[in-house]
């Protein structure tokens, strides 16, 4: 097997690690925001999820450089590709928003076993929450398209690449915190109907 061949397989299994393992993580979230407790089965299951993306990142970080490395001995115009240059970057923002993920998100949903997600998190911690759930709903695929479209090979800049990644990770952190607060007023409403409904019987 030649040697791009396997950095292509490594990268390929990186993505699809990543992908699968983000997606998983981020349906596991969306379902603990709309309904349900969170149980230690499910905190597993996010957590191996998370190391799935982990190790994804060390894959594509791995795969990625030793590309560079590739094309600056064989094939040194394709270091002038600024498509390269802007998964580089993208990757950059997967692996600090994974590191968010690790520091902030996970010893949250280890805490709240037995409740539902967001009980006892501050306003602070749940717009965190949902910018980490966005960036990483919306993040693992851009290199994954960006890899298809090869037409953007030497053509399309890479501030034009990003200008369009940025555009596209603000506008789901703004649909992830619209959603968020749809809930929070849905919690609201309920409180207060069962307070109600406490006071009627006791009356």
């Amino acid at each position: 097997m030649e040697l791009k061949t396997g950095l292509v397989i490594a990268h390929l299994v990186g993505l699809a690690l990543g992908v699968g393992g983000a997606t998983l993580m981020d349906l596991i979230m969306v379902r603990f925001m709309i309904r349900g407790r969170i149980t230690r089965d499910h905190a597993a299951f996010v957590h191996f999820s998370s190391h799935l993306v982990a190790a994804a990142l060390v894959l594509l970080w791995a795969s990625g450089l030793s590309f560079l490395s590739y094309y600056s001995f064989y094939s040194p115009e394709n270091l002038n590709n600024p498509k390269v240059y802007a998964k580089m970057a993208i990757v950059g923002v997967l692996t600090l928003n994974g590191l968010l993920i690790h520091t902030y998100v996970l010893p949250i949903i280890d805490r709240n076993v037995g409740k539902q997600l967001f009980d006892d998190v501050s306003s602070t911690q749940k717009k965190l929450m949902l910018t980490a759930g966005a960036v990483s709903a919306t993040s693992w695929y851009v290199p994954l398209a960006l890899g298809a479209l090869r037409e953007f090979n030497f053509v399309m800049p890479a501030s034009y690449i990003l200008l369009g990644y940025v555009v596209l990770v603000s506008t789901a952190i703004l649909f992830a915190q619209a959603i968020g607060m749809i809930l929070e007023m849905q919690d609201r409403e309920h409180l207060a109907r069962t307070a109600t409904r406490r006071v009627r019987r006791h009356a």
